[in-house]
């Protein structure tokens, strides 16, 4: 397993402007683009030290309107991409999938390893599994899972198979994740 710290850049951000946070060398610099942000500017972002996109495909299997857009700006632009799929827990898996093989192409599949950002609760754990699994197969690569430290902290028991999993552990803030209790990046 491994772990990618990072900052995630939004709208509001106070860190152009001597904010105290955990971006430093240490920790690359990232935006999420979708429809939320509409309007990326990918060039902005490069000048501004972002190295990579996480850019939303969908959620469920409803996609983001912006990602035909933001996908290949953000190529253009050499900032490097991973697609994320929203978990819905109202959404079979499969559909989740279904989804996302209709979007991605084969050919341009990203620089970065997809990610799975789970977000809402309760998690049937058979159909993010079954999601992981065809998301993983049709991609070629073990996809990342992404939460923040709050969802860590409120999924209770997380199943081995997901423990396992390479993370993307986000803050959407000046300050970086909130940090589950003992966890210690440090030691990853």
């Amino acid at each position: 397993m491994s772990t990618i710290i990072s900052l995630v850049a939004v709208e509001d951000s106070t860190l152009g402007q001597g904010s105290v946070s955990m971006v430093s060398a240490d920790y690359p610099l990232g935006i999420d683009c979708g429809f939320p942000q509409k309007g990326v500017d990918f060039a902005g972002a490069r000048e501004a030290g972002v190295e990579f996109a996480a850019i939303r495909i969908g959620q469920g299997e409803d996609p983001d309107s912006d990602f035909a857009e933001s996908w290949p700006h953000a190529k253009q632009e050499r900032i490097l991409r991973f697609a994320y799929v929203v978990y819905d827990p109202d959404i079979k898996g499969l559909v989740h999938v279904e989804m996302y093989r209709d979007i991605m192409s084969p050919n341009d599949r990203g620089e970065l390893a997809p990610s799975l950002d789970l977000e809402l609760l309760p998690v049937n754990w058979n159909e993010l599994k079954a999601m992981v699994d065809g998301i993983e197969k049709y991609d070629g690569r073990e996809a990342m899972i992404c939460y923040s430290g709050a969802w860590f902290l409120n999924a209770i028991a997380i199943p081995a198979w997901l423990q396992a999993k390479s993370f993307w552990l986000t803050g959407y803030n000046d300050t970086g994740p909130t940090m589950p209790k003992g966890f210690h990046p440090e030691e990853l």
